[in-house]
């Protein structure tokens, strides 16, 4: 089953790139050449971005199965098919839409939706999500033993940096989104984009270790 698949790349990698920019599409491609050689191999392109859709595409196109690439910033079910017909495998909300996630799912793309309270994670749940978006003040309530006794696999969307990110995975959050805030175009240094992501990265497995303990 594909939400299967995706949710399993997600978990495995832990790391997923969210980028909102006005960086044309050939940059958006240098940026993901980067995050391949860090490596992360998952990005989500915001809606709200220059040329997304074709950004979405052409990553698609240059990795194939070697990128799991999704569409950010999700709200609409148009969006959903404009994503769904570039190749996307997973589209991010900011809040939850039972519709939206029917229809992502009736066209193959895997939702995970951003859960605020009890009501909506069973609904998600009882829809097939098999990974959820916690705002981060929600995730002690929901994640706690009154929710169905049953483990969750979230991921934290939104606020994710170096100080905090261990902290997220010791927590035992399946994934975290890092990046996310609009940039501007600016000059940028595939050098000091990887070293960055990497520092991340490593801080995210040092936390999984130490959840483990």
């Amino acid at each position: 089953m594909i939400a299967n698949r995706v949710a399993d790349t997600i978990g495995q990698v832990g790391l997923i790139v969210r980028l909102h920019s006005t960086f044309p599409v050939q940059e958006v491609i240098e940026i993901g050449d980067a995050m391949m050689a860090t490596p992360i191999p998952i990005m989500a392109i915001s809606l709200a971005s220059l040329d997304a859709l074709d950004a979405i595409a052409e990553l698609v196109h240059r990795f194939g199965k070697q990128m799991l690439v999704g569409a950010d910033d999700v709200e609409s079910l148009e969006q959903i098919d404009k994503a769904q017909a570039v190749g996307a495998r997973f589209v991010l909300g900011s809040d939850f839409s039972p519709e939206r996630v029917r229809v992502a799912f009736r066209r193959q793309i895997v939702p995970i939706p951003t859960i605020s309270t009890e009501r909506d994670l069973r609904a998600a749940r009882q829809l097939g999500c098999r990974l959820l978006s916690l705002a981060p003040e929600s995730i002690e309530p929901l994640t706690g033993d009154a929710v169905d006794g049953m483990p969750i696999r979230w991921l934290v969307r939104d606020g994710v940096d170096l100080q905090n990110i261990r902290r997220y995975a010791r927590s035992g959050a399946t994934a975290v989104c890092i990046g996310g805030e609009p940039i501007p175009h600016i000059d940028w240094s595939a050098a000091a984009l990887i070293t960055r992501a990497r520092r991340l990265r490593s801080a995210w497995e040092s936390g999984r270790i130490e959840g483990q303990r």
